[in-house]
């Protein structure tokens, strides 16, 4: 069997459907997934945050950039797709000046941005230890986002459009001939496009050298995600999102649970990611020093 296409994206992540979506108005567009399922991978696991606070400067401009789609989307869409989830930085007392040099840095884009004292971070976290905490900073605006309905909003545009996706299909071979690419599945269907998009993620540098590309260097890194249930007492819907300034742990409410994490980053080959329990192990140590969870066990 042989499909031919203008543009043939390969990823069926968020990068995927979204630029298929974004290219089939005036394109044909045909999409391939290797799983039997869209959104598998990191997208399907992503924790669901917008943050405007967050990453480099390139990195939070496009996130506020992002802002008016995330407000009101195209028809298609699921709405809403943010619901607000103010998130709370917070920074031991030695670590106030990184604290104070984060907030200059972000409140350019973020101008609500708003210094804590000690005493107000500890209260409006909840959970954070009072002795432990030197400041924070509160971004008001930011949320948790329906990452299935945004998804799943670009999936069903695509299809308006004429896109066509398959699923189950990882690619196996590339080669150009003439004016277009010749794209192999695993199944031995062939697809045939004149651009062929790389969205494959974690497996972008394997899809490149098919191609016959140099690799970039894109290095997939895992990052270790848990839930714990609630102390006694402790409603999760009541408290914010909350990380600490040094990149070492972060947690926020998932429904009647906590979701941790001690915000990794650890080198791996593309695969099916699972947790480690020595990384768990250690973010309960991180997270009970800073916080008054007091985490024994992991749901």
């Amino acid at each position: 069997m042989t499909s031919a296409y203008d543009v043939l994206v390969i990823g069926g992540g968020i990068a995927g459907v979204s630029i298929a979506y974004e290219l089939a108005t005036d394109r044909s567009v045909g999409l391939i997934e290797m799983e039997s399922t869209l959104a598998y991978h990191t997208t399907g696991r992503s924790v669901a945050t917008f943050l405007e606070s967050y990453g480099g400067r390139t990195i939070r401009q496009l996130t506020t950039a992002s802002r008016a789609f995330m407000e009101a989307p195209p028809d298609g869409f699921t709405r809403p797709l943010l619901k607000p989830l103010p998130l709370i930085w917070v920074a031991p007392h030695d670590q106030v000046d990184d604290l104070h040099a984060m907030y200059e840095s972000v409140v350019e884009l973020v101008p609500d941005m708003r210094e804590l004292d000690d005493a107000e971070a500890a209260e409006i976290t909840k959970v954070i230890r009072p002795d432990l905490v030197g400041a924070g900073l509160v971004e008001p605006g930011a949320s948790e986002i329906d990452v299935a309905a945004i998804h799943g909003g670009y999936a069903a545009g695509l299809r308006g459009r004429g896109g066509e996706i398959h699923t189950g299909a990882g690619a196996a071979q590339m080669r150009r001939l003439d004016d277009h690419w010749e794209v192999s599945d695993r199944s031995g269907t062939v697809y045939r496009a004149h651009v062929v998009v790389n969205a494959a993620g974690s497996w972008c540098d394997a899809v490149g050298t098919l191609a016959g590309v140099e690799p970039v260097g894109i290095h997939p890194l895992r990052r270790t995600v848990f839930t714990i249930g609630a102390p006694d007492g402790l409603d999760p819907k009541t408290i914010p999102l909350v990380a600490d300034v040094a990149g070492t742990f972060y947690l926020k409410p998932e429904g009647p649970q906590i979701l941790c994490s001690p915000a990794d980053e650890v080198p791996s080959e593309p695969c099916d990611a699972r947790p480690d329990e020595i990384d768990i192990a250690r973010a309960i140590d991180v997270i009970n020093a800073a916080t008054t969870l007091d985490i024994r066990h992991v749901r």
